[in-house]
């Protein structure tokens, strides 16, 4: 808990004085991050495992922390994630909860962007996902992005629900 309460306080004061950015008028740069956050959440979803791994910094230092759904877990190391991934997705294919491609394409709004150099990032959002029952889960999120071999990668998440499922926006 020490750690998720350390990377909190962190990240606030890191994007502390940042502007948000409408998504149409995000750079070059930007638009690459949110693509990577778009497939990972897509190719999850739809348990593409090879797919969803291409999308993360694959180390010892890669790490997840969630709050929502009555879920509070962290996963420290790319081991770790890994395997609960793949649990996650044989888990999706077994019970037949893998999603349509139209249907895990959750709307994502009041991006803030920090960049440290050309090569990593960190992005704010909020982020509006489709349940079963048609409700959506209002998540802030936190993404530690790197770019390795030309390509934006996470290398941390935090996803913290607002509250429970609440009427879809737009």
């Amino acid at each position: 808990m020490q750690v998720l309460w350390t990377l909190s306080v962190f990240i606030c004061l890191t994007l502390q004085g940042y502007p948000l950015a409408a998504q149409a008028q995000l750079n070059a740069e930007e638009k690459a991050i949110v693509a990577t956050l778009e497939r990972e959440t897509r190719c999850y979803h739809l348990a593409d495992y090879a797919c969803w791994s291409a999308c993360w910094v694959q180390d010892e230092f890669t790490c997840g922390f969630v709050a929502h759904s009555g879920n509070l877990y962290e996963r420290i190391g790319w081991a770790v994630m890994d395997k609960a991934a793949q649990q996650d997705m044989q888990g999706f294919r077994d019970s037949g909860q893998q999603r349509n491609p139209g249907d895990v394409e959750p709307l994502r709004t009041n991006f803030r962007f920090k960049f440290s150099g050309k090569r990593r990032a960190v992005v704010h959002y909020d982020q509006y996902a489709k349940q079963a029952d048609g409700r959506c889960m209002h998540t802030k999120e936190i993404k530690f992005m790197e770019k390795t071999a030309g390509e934006w990668r996470i290398a941390m998440m935090s996803v913290v629900a607002v509250q429970e499922p609440v009427d879809c926006p737009g």
